[in-house]
């Protein structure tokens, strides 16, 4: 009869944890994600559906390897994750104040639903910023052999960024919540320096 007494002690007190857990995760939560716009209107997805370019992992190699002879500046993101939702307002601010003029832009998404992306970046008014890139279904798990080719440590974890040079070689990676200041730096790394 004592066993029984322990048993339910340790699930009310598992149940409370649970409880109080949860309710921390509802509290850090909009800390962690900013607040979403309104919708845009459905017009404005379907404009951006038609910008968006699904491709295969095997696609991406030639973008590395850009005939303009600058650095190619790599982030791979998705729509649902909260991290990358945190770091996607700094690049397409960097990006449209020119501070990342010097390298090509190549913005990768691992989304699944074309429509799911496509809302985020209209919602988010993203779509004037960068032209999106798809690399859709199976093709995520080749897209880590691609940027592995490059010398990255690519593993699937998101946001990923890295700065490829022109000879298709890796000069510095970041994965995880970086700093707009930090971004600024892993864009200017040149070739030279490494």
């Amino acid at each position: 009869m004592k066993q029984y007494g322990k048993d339910i002690k340790f699930l009310y007190w598992t149940l409370v944890g649970s409880l109080f857990f949860m309710a921390f995760l509802h509290i850090l939560n909009p800390l962690i994600q900013p607040p979403a716009p309104d919708m845009p209107p459905q017009e404005k997805i379907e404009a951006v559906t038609r910008q968006i370019v699904t491709m295969r992992a095997s696609e991406v190699a030639p973008l590395l390897r850009p005939q303009n002879q600058k650095n190619t500046f790599v982030f791979v993101y998705a729509s649902w994750c909260a991290y990358c939702r945190q770091v996607m307002p700094d690049l397409v601010d960097l990006s449209r104040r020119g501070d990342l003029s010097h390298v090509n832009l190549l913005f990768l998404s691992i989304d699944n639903r074309q429509l799911k992306l496509a809302t985020y970046i209209a919602q988010y008014g993203y779509q004037d910023s960068f032209t999106p890139y798809m690399v859709k279904g199976s093709a995520v798990n080749s897209l880590e052999n691609v940027l592995s080719a490059t010398g990255a440590t690519y593993r699937g974890a998101i946001p990923y960024m890295a700065v490829v040079s022109p000879a298709g070689r890796v000069l510095g990676e970041e994965i995880g919540l970086v700093t707009s200041s930090r971004i600024r730096d892993l864009a200017s790394l040149r070739a030279d320096a490494q």
